[in-house]
């Protein structure tokens, strides 16, 4: 249990109605991790916490209760708002998506929520989105456990340029001699592999073997259910057309 008193750093990952006036509010704190926190009256018209309480704002806010959904009891912006707009907001919810689907409550992940805040600054400047996503989506795996090994294969052996690599069930990459039935979308060329280790981004097609890489790694952890944040992209780039 956290005392009232105790203002923590965090921002709002999602929030959905509850009862007349009241809010369940995912959130993902500096020191807590996520949790799961009931907002009172915050969907009144009168309540100044309203325009506060959303996502992309630094926040600082304390709790008290037992179990896993405490109570809100204060809430005060940290800084301005971050300004996102077009494909930097849906990516913005894309990577809130990930985070209240992969993270663990009560599981304090200090670094990665650093890292959270810094790329939603990033987004704002309307710099490579697909970057900044493939920096997250990597530094999200390592800080859950599961993070990729680039520069070496199973057996320990260094990766090789010019060798094509399998990635595993198991997350690993397994030199390949022949590629006969083999999915070709699971095999992975050691130079796209060595740039991406190396946070080498100038090639664009670096970027879409990352893209894709990161779609299989990730697949077995967040499951069969769709992201909703992958639908409203698609949706909003139907309409753009």
């Amino acid at each position: 249990m956290t005392s009232s008193e105790d203002l923590q750093p965090a921002f709002v990952l999602h929030s959905r109605p509850w009862r007349e006036t009241s809010l369940l509010v995912d959130i993902f704190s500096q020191n807590h991790g996520k949790l799961g926190l009931c907002a009172r009256g915050v969907r009144n018209k009168k309540s100044p916490k309203r325009s506060i309480l959303q996502p992309f704002t630094p926040l600082l806010l304390s709790w008290k209760g037992r179990g896993d959904l405490p109570t809100m009891t204060q809430l005060e912006p940290a800084a301005a708002s971050i300004q996102l707009k077009g494909d930097p907001l849906f990516s913005a919810f894309y990577i809130n998506e990930l985070l209240v689907r992969l993270l663990h409550r009560h599981d304090p992940h200090p670094q990665l929520y650093n890292h959270y805040h810094q790329t939603l600054q990033a987004l704002s400047t309307c710099s490579n989105v697909e970057q900044i996503l493939r920096e997250f989506e990597l530094n999200l795996l390592s800080a859950m456990g599961y993070g990729l090994t680039l520069n070496c294969d199973m057996d320990g052996e260094p990766i090789v340029a010019d060798r094509e690599y399998l990635l595993n069930q198991d997350g690993v990459f397994q030199q390949v001699e022949q590629k006969l039935h083999l999915e070709p979308a699971r095999l992975f060329a050691g130079h796209y592999l060595i740039s991406i280790a190396n946070n080498n981004w100038q090639n664009m097609e670096v970027l879409k073997v990352a893209k894709r890489l990161m779609r299989f790694a990730m697949q077995p952890l967040l499951g069969d259910k769709p992201l909703q944040s992958r639908k409203l992209f698609r949706r909003k780039k139907s309409y753009d057309q």
